[in-house]
């Protein structure tokens, strides 16, 4: 999501395509069912249709199979997101188009992880200055 999309007081209704520009980008429309926002260190339950690895800032791998992490970002111009473990030592790059698990979690105070299941889309509030 861009500044500009904050200021036109719509949310944006493309899903992001790899490698193509904006104007190619399929258009949702109401066939489509909203799941849940993400923002950075939302806790996610993903698995992967291929293989995909984590890397450790030891330089190790290990497969990234089906588990709980973290939400970093995403990049829109190839359409993946970042993840990272919850010690922040590993993360991996996925495409989203290819998720057999995407769910989102809520992490309570002594660790228990609860799937969330609804959110509502919420529109843009920006505050305007009063005259």
């Amino acid at each position: 999501m861009y500044v500009s999309d904050v200021l036109k007081q719509e949310l944006p209704n493309r899903l992001a395509t790899a490698h193509k520009p904006y104007s190619e980008w399929r258009i949702v429309d109401d066939s489509y069912r909203f799941k849940f926002s993400l923002y950075p260190n939302d806790a996610i339950r993903i698995k992967p249709s291929r293989e995909v690895d984590i890397t450790y800032k030891d330089g190790s791998k290990e497969p990234l199979g089906c588990r709980l992490m973290y939400y970093v970002g995403a990049d829109i111009s190839s359409a993946n997101i970042t993840v990272k473990t919850h010690d922040d030592f590993g993360e991996a790059r996925l495409g989203l188009q290819g998720l057999e698990v995407f769910d989102k979690y809520v992490v309570d105070v002594l660790g228990g992880a609860h799937p969330v299941h609804k959110e509502k889309r919420m529109p843009f509030r920006v505050r305007r200055k009063e005259k």
